[in-house]
């Protein structure tokens, strides 16, 4: 065997190698990345909206110059029954809110945060709703601590707002979570002081949310429990960019915090950023099978008229074609190593600027899936670089 692998391989271009299988690392590398990340997309969409399986809609109505001699713009019974009846309607809830003064006070100098001091409002969703997973979203009056979910937007405000303006320093989402805040609560004469603690971040729902039993709590004591008053809606839909939803919302006067068009124009654009994703992974892919091809043919014709001699003196296609192949083999899983080593590195320093910049986590760990399709393709190049050894052998045996 060595003496075929010296033989063969003694002459071979070295260059020619060098620049393929830097060429090869670099596009499997790419390939694999990108299917680690789409993978990791995937799942961050699916994770965030765990709770809720479809499109979220916060509905409610607009407000105009006819409304100001109005005392409140709630639903009427007959406006849900439509809205309910309306066919981009799967579930509906309303929100349920607080009918007493709320102040919050917080501070921290320890953590340079400032003291703050403002008026607040509650309100209360069902959790199938909300956008966010929590793992204990409930609320008893034997319980001292209040569990509080905040819109996103409330601490980018603070971070580009009030703490530049301040000097102060700025918050990220886990420091935010063990900051402590009190919450006092004035009402029918009377007042309390509750401690709240934030226990998650809305990226869909602008309003400070807190457990529907304590709002139901609440109100019996220091608010008006009778009054049930409906001016925000929960909407679950299969598809906010739905036409019907727009015209209906055109229609009746109502109004929504999401905004339908964005959405639908980022949708489409994250479509066709995936789309062109997939195509580009095709192309690496067959370019990565047609090099090891064209490497594997560079080899058997840069050493044809010796492997035409070492047939003539009785050495058979099947050594040949094995001091070759483990020859070959060697270069794939350095290759193969190499790219799983590069893609392991490319995503760990992808997970901590997207964990700076954006307070995102991905895993930094490669998926199973991507190791699965990392297994087949390196299971198929082998195959695909046997069977072509085994022709090219038999090519050179009947041009003799």
């Amino acid at each position: 065997m060595k003496t075929i692998f010296k033989v063969i391989l003694h002459h071979k271009n070295k260059k020619s190698k060098t620049i393929s299988t830097i060429g090869f690392i670099i596009g499997l590398t790419i390939m694999l990345l990108s299917i680690e990340l789409y993978i990791n997309v995937k799942s961050i969409s699916k994770e965030n909206n765990s709770s809720v399986d479809n499109d979220l809609l916060i509905v409610s109505k607009k407000v105009t110059t006819s409304l100001l001699s109005q005392k409140n713009n709630t639903f009427t019974e007959k406006e849900l029954t439509s809205l309910r009846n309306s066919d981009f309607v799967i579930d509906m809830a309303p929100f349920l809110s607080c009918d007493y003064n709320v102040f919050v006070e917080v501070g921290d100098d320890k953590l340079g945060i400032p003291n703050l001091y403002t008026m607040a409002f509650f309100e209360s969703i069902p959790s199938k709703f909300i956008d966010i997973k929590i793992k204990n979203w409930n609320w008893a009056p034997t319980n001292e601590i209040i569990p509080i979910i905040l819109p996103k937007n409330y601490l980018d405000a603070y971070n580009f707002g009030i703490a530049i303006t301040a000097n102060t320093p700025q918050i990220s989402a886990d420091l935010l979570k063990g900051i402590v805040f009190k919450i006092h609560i004035r009402g029918n004469n009377k007042r309390q002081t509750f401690i709240g603690s934030v226990v998650g971040l809305s990226s869909k729902i602008n309003s400070i949310l807190v457990p529907e039993s304590f709002i139901k709590h609440t109100n019996k004591i220091y608010g008006n429990y009778e009054k049930r008053e409906i001016n925000r809606i929960a909407i679950s839909t299969n598809n906010i960019q739905d036409p019907a939803i727009k015209k209906y919302l055109s229609e009746n006067n109502l109004t929504t915090s999401n905004n339908i068009s964005k959405e639908n124009v980022v949708q489409k654009l994250a479509n066709g950023v995936l789309s062109y994703q997939i195509i580009i992974c095709l192309i690496i892919i067959i370019q990565g099978v047609l090099l090891i091809l064209f490497y594997t043919k560079m080899i058997m014709y840069d050493a044809k008229r010796e492997i035409q001699q070492l047939s003539l003196i009785g050495y058979s296609n099947s050594i040949i074609s094995k001091t070759i192949e483990k020859t070959l083999i060697k270069t794939y899983f350095f290759i193969f190593g190499s790219c799983l080593a590069l893609t392991y590195l490319c995503k760990f320093l992808i997970s901590q600027q997207l964990k700076n910049s954006l307070e995102l986590e991905i895993n930094p760990f490669i998926n199973i899936w991507t190791i699965l399709i990392y297994i087949l393709l390196l299971t198929s190049f082998i195959l695909i670089n046997r069977n072509n050894l085994k022709n090219k052998l038999i090519e050179f045996q009947t041009s003799r």
